[in-house]
């Protein structure tokens, strides 16, 4: 008889604390370390090569290229802003981080809906200082986008899982 074991993400609590925890702290700031699943480590670099989206122009991807690294950085210094109209960051599910790129301007182009851009990841409790990409996306801004948002979430909670179980 064998027994089958499942590998459950644990999140650091408070959730998204590493993302903003500089935010809250006196002094210097602890500086968090970056690592991906190989799937959102190769969207990312589809972004960076203008791949990650055919509806998004070239300049977009390059703005949201831009963006996304601006704010990796601040989620790695613990500067992320959650709350307020100009939020950086969500809590998903209680269990992961939505980092949200801005573009300074959106507009719809030639009747197309303007596309947002949504990194989510993880932070693992039995890594105290690691932010894990676990998949970057596109949604439509709008509300049939949220079906979109749903599907990558869920993929991005399968790949946490996946990430715990050392499959990822």
């Amino acid at each position: 008889m064998s027994v089958l074991s499942r590998a459950y993400f644990i999140p650091h609590e408070p959730v998204g604390s590493r993302c903003y925890g500089a935010l809250l702290a006196d002094g210097g700031a602890v500086l968090h370390e970056w690592d991906y699943v190989e799937a959102a480590r190769s969207e990312i670099g589809d972004l960076h090569a203008n791949n990650l989206d055919p509806a998004l122009t070239e300049a977009e991807q390059k703005e949201y290229a831009s963006q996304l690294m601006l704010l990796m950085h601040k989620a790695k210094t613990g500067q992320v802003r959650f709350v307020g109209r100009d939020a950086e960051g969500n809590i998903v599910g209680r269990t992961l981080v939505e980092l949200k790129p801005r573009l300074p301007q959106v507009r719809a182009a030639f009747g197309r809906r303007p596309r947002l851009l949504r990194l989510y990841l993880g932070e693992p409790a039995i890594h105290p200082r690691k932010l894990l990409a676990l998949r970057l996306a596109t949604k439509e801004d709008s509300a049939a986008g949220l079906d979109e948002q749903d599907a990558d979430i869920a993929e991005a909670k399968a790949r946490a899982e996946a990430w715990c179980s050392g499959t990822a």
